[in-house]
């Protein structure tokens, strides 16, 4: 195990990381093209207990898509057919909130899950509100190209954090997981490669050790 580097802090995001331009990978590309033909887009439900207000839930789908810039963008082909993350900023994540029984849940998630994304506006989520005075569903919705659903859990937990005035980390833009596997391997080529030993020094490694036999 190597040691850690004292001089290498946790990454923090940067302006120019966020607001930059990204090529999709191939991976985003892949749920860009199948959603030309039905949607792909990821939905979860979550069911929440006590007393909310509205405007309680908009700061904290604001204040997640502040800590998360997947949530800040759209995307965008250009005249070469490159597919493209662009952030856009002032795009705010569109919530629309039901007034009814909170538990009744299962026709707004089908409506959500039936509903395509315009992939060329920003942004790539959306959120449903069930809301009552002590009770409140939300349903939050991604599109496969920025999320799955484990990313939708964390950012409704982050919601959640913030709606009970908790912070929520910062974090930088998500890689698309082609760039991740890319970078994994040329760290191993640069961390785990040693030269093979050549059939001469095999041979003379044997011969030392059977004389000293």
């Amino acid at each position: 195990m190597r040691p850690a580097q004292p001089n290498s802090p946790p990454r923090r995001p940067v302006l120019n990381d966020i607001v930059k331009p990204r090529l999709l990978g191939s991976d985003q590309m892949f749920w860009w093209l199948i959603d030309q033909n039905h949607p792909v887009h990821v939905t979860l439900v979550a069911e929440v207990a006590g007393p909310t207000t509205v405007d309680g839930w908009r700061a904290a789908l604001d204040e997640i898509q502040r800590c998360h810039p997947n949530l800040s963008g759209k995307i965008s082909r250009d005249e070469d057919a490159n597919l493209w993350f662009h952030h856009v900023a002032g795009a705010p994540i569109p919530l629309r909130v039901v007034e009814g029984n909170a538990a009744a849940w299962d026709s707004e998630l089908a409506r959500e899950m039936t509903t395509r994304m315009d992939l060329g506006q920003a942004p790539l989520a959306r959120a449903t509100l069930i809301h009552q005075a002590n009770r409140s569903t939300l349903i939050l919705a991604m599109h496969h190209s920025i999320a799955d659903a484990k990313s939708i859990l964390f950012a409704i937990r982050d919601a959640l954090r913030a709606l009970s005035g908790q912070p929520v980390e910062k974090l930088p833009p998500t890689p698309s997981l082609t760039s991740l596997l890319f970078r994994g391997s040329l760290h191993l080529m640069h961390t785990s490669y040693e030269p093979l030993p050549s059939v001469l020094e095999v041979m003379e490694q044997h011969l030392t050790a059977a004389c000293a036999s």
